[in-house]
């Protein structure tokens, strides 16, 4: 992605853009923009990370969002402790709006491994079936519009791990949606579930 580029090796001056575009836009549409930011600071240094949360948290008025832009760089990078750290500090549970929040991002920026680690470890969020399932179906839009069989793959062998396949009915069908769509073979366990759950 070309701005990813220029955010990584111009980060100052990325910081410096965000703050002035912000003033001129929905806050809705500013979160890729400023998740970009955050990511490319805090993969430079502790000064610029800082200078880009107070830069986003100024101009972001959503305390949903902010926090939420955050953590999905914490996601991305792994650092999953320091998220949920973060979260006990400023008394914040995920909720399903959160959640929501962060499957956008990651949707808008086309960036999967912030689902992907934030499924992986999701019993320190407390996330719940649906909550997952949201995640899923947002993988699941991400990989297969991208015609990426292997990210396809991944999320059906984490769904038939969870204990209740039946919460995750509607992700099932969506994953066999873009299985179709893409003329990928349908593995022969997802066929047994798909043919169940379109009866």
């Amino acid at each position: 992605m070309k701005t990813s580029k220029y955010y990584r090796n111009r980060v100052k001056e990325a910081i410096e853009e965000f703050d002035y575009f912000s003033h001129y836009g929905k806050h809705g549409s500013l979160s890729g923009a400023a998740f970009l930011v955050l990511l490319a600071a805090f993969k430079k240094n502790d000064e610029l990370f800082h200078k880009a949360v107070e830069i986003i948290n100024g101009n972001i008025e959503s305390r949903l969002q902010q926090i939420c832009i955050l953590g999905c760089v914490y996601l991305i990078e792994g650092f999953h402790i320091q998220f949920v750290d973060f979260l006990r500090k400023h008394d914040y549970n995920i909720s399903t709006e959160d959640v929501e929040f962060i499957c956008n991002v990651a949707r808008k920026c086309k960036e999967p491994a912030i689902l992907e680690s934030f499924v992986s470890t999701h019993e320190l969020f407390k996330l719940t079936d649906k909550s997952r399932a949201r995640i899923y179906e947002s993988l699941i839009e991400i990989h297969g519009k991208a015609n990426n069989l292997t990210g396809l793959l991944k999320i059906w062998e984490r769904l038939v791990a969870e204990k209740n396949l039946n919460n995750f009915r509607v992700v099932i069908l969506k994953l066999g949606h873009f299985y179709k769509c893409n003329n990928f073979s349908i593995p022969t366990d997802m066929q047994y579930y798909l043919r169940q759950y379109r009866e």
